[in-house]
């Protein structure tokens, strides 16, 4: 009864086949670098426990010659006995072999001996003697050889489809006469496609960093302009991660492509009226037209006197117009500055200039773009001519009137010249800081306006 319960505790161990699975699904969750790496480690360490199993049973079994009643001393079990201080004895009044190592130090010794072995360490302080030890010494070299590493590089560049027609034979050939070798060959060729990965981005900026430092000092750009250059990058590659949204985006079907740009303007399509009305067909063909822009602090979006060729709206962060060196405007998030280009025959020149305060997003849709939507789309042009208000158009110059993140305030040379009192509203510096306070939306402008009322505004 023990050998059949023994038996059927054995054929448990068919289950451990279902790892299999696990192995085909491995790619499609490489990207997760840490919990891939550490199931790798784990079916690794599974290995080496069975092949530790493995080489304790040879051991056992060759040990003690049951037949003859002797014992080996050439065996791996009995020189550990005696290096540890726990030799074989033979019990005379029982007629059998009797002591030898615990079974704890077998199997730790039986486990040091098979991961030496699979990575092709091997002290040789635990050697093979007997020709069974020998044969399963030779099958653990062919699993952990040292020249499988290069078998797991090439496994890595075959992968990656990065390596030339000679080099994927050799490993065609390898994988022919080393399939015992395939354990070793693909658990660390994915541990190495894992660190590549992980670095792979890392590297690609510095490769990027280093590439616009060279262009900088070749061509001896300003230092000024050069810490513009570097800091937009910076910080662009913080937001992006180095991803390129638009490879990503040539990637997919235009279906989905669609879907993926309509989610990526949400914030526009729900903040601004002129699209509550638009069917998903004209929201998809206006979300596939729109661009994404990213502004550092100082970067002109606009310079007065060239074309408004597009029509901007503000998702986040703040900008200012500058009109005859004075700030007319503050802009912010879900404002909206161009030209009513649907409403113009010609194309306008920009009034003033419109530079950035903060890191700001933009998002844009050019003049032809726009136009060709609204002309397939004829209920919607109606209403989004109707309901789109520009914070500030380009087109036209303002003398007095300053926008403040959406709210109207009135500019400091209006101020000065006494026109205000013609509104019946408070001239005092204390109630323009007042009034200021409590219109402006960005906190980051209210310098600005503190300014203007206690230096240009007489009490």
């Amino acid at each position: 009864p023990q050998g059949i319960s023994s038996l059927f505790s054995s054929l448990k161990v068919v289950r451990l086949l279902r790892l299999g699975r696990v192995a085909r699904k491995l790619d499609h969750y490489i990207e997760y670098g840490a919990a891939v790496l550490v199931l790798l480690v784990c079916v690794f360490g599974l290995a080496a426990h069975w092949l530790a199993c493995i080489w304790y049973s040879i051991g056992d079994y060759e040990v003690i010659d049951e037949d003859r009643n002797t014992i080996r001393t050439d065996s791996w079990l009995y020189m550990l006995g005696d290096t540890i201080g726990s030799p074989y004895r033979f019990n005379a009044s029982a007629g059998r072999w009797e002591g030898g190592p615990t079974k704890d130090s077998v199997y730790i010794t039986s486990l040091y001996f098979t991961m030496t072995s699979l990575t092709s360490i091997g002290f040789g302080n635990i050697a093979p003697t007997t020709d069974g030890e020998k044969i399963f010494a030779v099958a653990m070299m062919m699993i952990g050889s040292a020249q499988l590493k290069q078998m797991a590089r090439c496994f890595v560049f075959y992968r990656n489809n990065v390596m030339n027609v000679s080099c994927k034979d050799n490993c065609r050939s390898n994988f022919l006469m080393n399939k015992g070798a395939l354990l070793y060959a693909t658990i660390f060729g994915n541990v190495t496609t894992i660190f590549q990965q992980m670095y792979a981005n890392t590297n690609r900026y510095h490769e990027m960093l280093n590439s616009v430092r060279d262009f900088l000092k070749l061509y001896q750009v300003p230092k000024g302009l050069s810490e513009r250059v570097m800091d937009y990058i910076a910080s662009t590659w913080s937001m992006s991660h180095g991803i390129d949204t638009e490879k990503v985006l040539q990637i997919c079907p235009k279906d989905m492509r669609a879907d993926i740009c309509v989610h990526l303007n949400r914030k526009v399509f729900k903040e601004h009226p002129a699209f509550r009305l638009a069917s998903d067909g004209c929201l998809r063909a206006l979300a596939m037209e729109f661009q994404t822009i990213h502004c550092a602090p100082g970067d002109l979006i606009y310079h007065a006197g060239e074309s408004v060729d597009s029509l901007c709206f503000v998702v986040s962060g703040s900008l200012e117009v500058i009109q005859d060196d004075e700030v007319v405007a503050i802009l912010g998030k879900g404002d909206v500055f161009g030209d009513v280009f649907w409403k113009e025959v010609t194309l306008a020149q920009a009034c003033a200039n419109v530079r950035a305060l903060t890191y700001c997003d933009l998002h844009v849709i050019k003049r032809d773009a726009l136009q060709k939507v609204l002309e397939f789309y004829t209920a919607f042009s109606n209403h989004f001519s109707r309901n789109l208000l520009l914070t500030y158009n380009l087109r036209k110059r303002e003398d007095y009137i300053c926008y403040i993140s959406g709210h109207i305030l009135y500019s400091p040379i209006y101020l000065y010249s006494g026109q205000i009192g013609h509104f019946g509203l408070d001239t005092t510096a204390a109630a323009i800081t007042q009034y200021t306070l409590q219109s402006i939306c960005d906190y980051g402008t209210v310098f600005l306006l503190l300014i203007y009322a206690q230096v240009l505004i007489p009490n």
